[in-house]
């Protein structure tokens, strides 16, 4: 063990937990931002019509739709789908989120979209479109505040951990593998598992870790950024495949990228 690994902290599961949900909110926040100012970045209700989007939309509605997004999902789930235009579940959650944030003098009519009573402008100024930003990180929060007390959050966070696989483009990959990897590298390798059920290629065959419990923020993230590595190498082999150069965007084909492409414990640092 270098020096390096050495003066590494550990984290135990709620600090991972809290840096998972403050890096989501914060880098849709930054990105929903710089799409209402600069007409070069595509907005994510834009970029998630593309169809090399439409897997992972469907991916995430899904979840919604089955009652799984439990806590930080389903904050990470409503913020997406209000940014896309929101859906009736999404709605319906953060209707009831509200509800039940009364004591903290919060009302439905504070989320945008989710009054009768909002006026429509053509073209909303910086500051409405600030403040109904504002409101909709607000929403998502509350909405993950709510169902965590409803849903078991293991088989969620589960099935977040395996957004990376999806097929076509991924925006939650794309904006978050960095991130989440950077995360991992910053904690002393005691923090993780080396036998987490996604490493050495064998999540094609395993499911949920055996006890439920064991199913944390831990195993989570770094679930998740096994699955990056995993996505990136496949991404790797296409462009070669298809002569596509090192920084070309590439479509990752149906049925998606493959679990058993062999990732180790080591593979995730990047020491």
């Amino acid at each position: 063990m270098n020096d390096n690994e050495n003066n590494k902290p550990t984290a135990t599961s709620d600090e991972i937990n809290k840096i998972f949900h403050e890096t989501v909110k914060e880098k849709f926040t930054a990105y929903a931002a710089m799409a209402e100012s600069d007409p070069n970045v595509i907005p994510l209700d834009t970029l998630y019509e593309k169809p090399e989007y439409l897997a992972e939309k469907r991916y995430i509605k899904n979840l919604t739709a089955d009652g799984l997004s439990a806590g930080m999902g389903a904050a990470l789930a409503s913020f997406v789908l209000m940014r896309v235009g929101g859906s009736a579940a999404i709605r319906h959650w953060g209707r009831r989120a509200f509800s039940r944030g009364s004591d903290l003098g919060l009302s439905s009519s504070n989320v945008a979209g989710t009054s009768s009573t909002v006026p429509i402008a053509k073209k909303p100024g910086l500051f409405f479109r600030a403040a109904r930003l504002c409101a909709e990180v607000a929403a998502s929060i509350f909405v993950g505040a709510t169902v965590r007390k409803n849903f078991p959050e293991s088989s969620i966070r589960w099935k977040w951990s395996e957004v990376p696989l999806v097929e076509g483009r991924s925006v939650l990959s794309e904006q978050l593998c960095g991130d989440f990897s950077a995360v991992l590298n910053r904690y002393s390798r005691r923090t993780w598992d080396p036998d987490h059920p996604t490493l050495i290629g064998t999540n094609g065959t395993s499911g949920p870790l055996a006890s439920d419990s064991e199913i944390d923020g831990i195993n989570m993230l770094e679930g998740f950024v096994a699955n990056c590595k995993r996505r990136a190498l496949y991404e790797e082999r296409l462009r070669k495949e298809q002569g596509l150069k090192e920084d070309e965007a590439v479509v990752v084909p149906s049925p998606g990228v493959p679990r058993d492409i062999s990732i180790s414990f080591d593979d995730l640092f990047d020491d």
